[in-house]
């Protein structure tokens, strides 16, 4: 009986080492333009940065820190518009919206040194869908901008696709739930990476 015991007990401690190995973590989803720089990566560092980058931009923007969020547009998007045309438009997206309920970022595709890009350096585009308390859809990208020398992303380009709730409500009550379904797939068709946000 010893003998058995004694048995048990040293298969199991040989069989608990494999038993408590952690689970493999999945690879890493580098999303690369094909006209991007042979070879080049973006490595977890620099992701971070981007998305932490696009964060503080959309936070200062949500929050009505009109200038802050201006601040981190680039030359070349400052000179599209004026401060005061930025700060209206976003005035205008907020009353419209209400405040942000959630955001998530669905994918990020990388372009470095492109021969079709503005200027070299390196690009994020950040695909996103948000959630606000009078827009329940919303999806729309925003293309980051890092010189050559490095340093901070800067806004390059937004792109937004907004329904709010009192737009939607008046299709369905003029039309129906079918046609609101059917006008919503339409414009996110144009945010290939859109993901509903639940309640």
């Amino acid at each position: 009986m010893k003998s058995m015991l004694l048995s048990l007990a040293l298969a199991l401690a040989c069989a608990a080492p494999a038993l408590a190995q952690p689970a493999a973590t999945p690879p890493r989803t580098i999303n690369i333009t094909a006209d991007s720089a042979s070879g080049w990566v973006p490595d977890e560092a620099l992701q971070a940065a981007a998305e932490q980058a696009a964060t503080r931009y959309f936070a200062a923007r949500d929050s009505g820190r009109h200038a802050d969020a201006f601040a981190m547009l680039t030359e070349s998007n400052r000179a599209l518009q004026t401060f005061d045309e930025y700060r209206a438009e976003s005035d205008a997206l907020r009353d419209s919206t209400g405040v942000m309920t959630a955001r998530v970022f669905t994918q990020t595709t990388w372009t470095k040194d492109s021969p079709r890009a503005p200027e070299p350096g390196v690009y994020a585009a950040i695909d996103f869908t948000s959630r606000y308390a009078k827009a329940d859809r919303e999806c729309g990208y925003v293309i980051l901008f890092q010189s050559p020398a490095g340093g901070a992303f800067r806004v390059m380009r937004e792109e937004r696709i907004v329904l709010d709730n009192e737009t939607a409500a008046s299709i369905v009550r003029e039309k129906s739930q079918l046609e609101l379904a059917t006008m919503w797939r339409q414009l996110s068709a144009h945010c290939p990476n859109y993901r509903p946000i639940s309640p």
